[in-house]
């Protein structure tokens, strides 16, 4: 195998991981991206590979992927710690209150030329650049993902708000139109950032929220992402007569179990009380 085969796929590894760099700028600090038509580069793998989302079922793991691999390759450098999106997400986990985030995006990744042609190269710094040359060295991408901030909704009537600092577009162009149909029979409505809206599910089970966006010169992007919604206690009890009771052990320290090499921590649970025929608890 070429020694500049190998270097790429040992590029190919450091970049995919992210665990070697804080973002593309450490692999690739003064790079030439002539022929880019945007300021990020991404390098899928074996692992992570945000290329297959493409015309697939998003939810909220999908889209911390796009929006990590993303965040990573843009040589701006403008989208913010993935962290600060999850502790929204964890905020409203209990909650009726859904949060929404989107991403639009536009990018490159090298081709087979690139990979194929001594075109990179690690310089004496240990850092890649590319040989001049008029090959072009890019395919141009676009990737779409969108979904509620929870893996599962307990309770079917809800509230939506997809919030201004949870809409992300790193390309140039904008979003003139946001369209999503919740799931609920509606159909598309119109959205406004920053505003709620309220749904109600006639029944539990997985919901398919498909987005849509028309940007400025008449695109068309469409993504699906899924939610599960279940039943919360109070409606249980209504429609099946179930006694469910919620807890926390936020006032109740956990047993004592570090001498079993276990370590318990305070949160949260359920319990459902069972009545004997004659509705009488024993």
């Amino acid at each position: 195998m070429k020694k500049t085969n190998l270097l790429f796929i040992k590029y190919l590894i450091i970049f995919s991981t992210f665990g070697y760099s804080q973002n593309i700028n450490d692999i690739f600090p003064d790079f030439d991206k002539s022929g880019m038509h945007s300021d990020i580069l991404y390098s899928p793998s074996s692992i992570s590979n945000i290329n297959d989302l493409k015309n697939k079922t998003h939810d909220l793991y999908s889209f911390y992927q796009v929006y990590k691999s993303i965040a990573f390759s843009d040589f701006q450098q403008r989208l913010g710690n993935l962290d600060i999106i999850k502790d929204v997400a964890m905020t409203q986990l209990l909650s009726t209150n859904i949060p929404l985030a989107l991403i639009y995006s536009e990018y490159e990744t090298f081709n087979d030329v690139a990979k194929n042609n001594q075109l990179i190269y690690k310089n004496s710094d240990n850092k890649f650049q590319r040989i001049q040359s008029n090959l072009d060295i890019f395919e141009h991408h676009q990737i779409f993902s969108a979904a509620a901030l929870k893996p599962i909704q307990r309770g079917s009537e809800v509230t939506f708000n997809l919030a201004t600092t949870l809409f992300f577009n790193t390309s140039n162009k904008t979003v003139n139109l946001l369209e999503i149909d919740f799931g609920d029979g509606v159909g598309y409505r119109t959205i406004q950032l920053d505003e709620d809206y309220n749904v109600v599910y006639e029944t539990e089970g997985l919901k398919q929220i498909s987005f849509k966006i028309t940007l400025n010169n008449g695109d068309i992007n469409e993504v699906v992402s899924s939610l599960k919604v279940i039943y919360s206690n109070e409606e249980l009890n209504e429609k099946f007569n179930q006694d469910i009771v919620g807890f926390t052990s936020g006032t109740t320290d956990p047993p004592y179990i570090q001498p079993y090499n276990e370590y318990p921590f305070k949160g949260w649970g359920e319990m459902e009380i069972f009545y004997s025929a004659d509705n009488i608890l024993d």
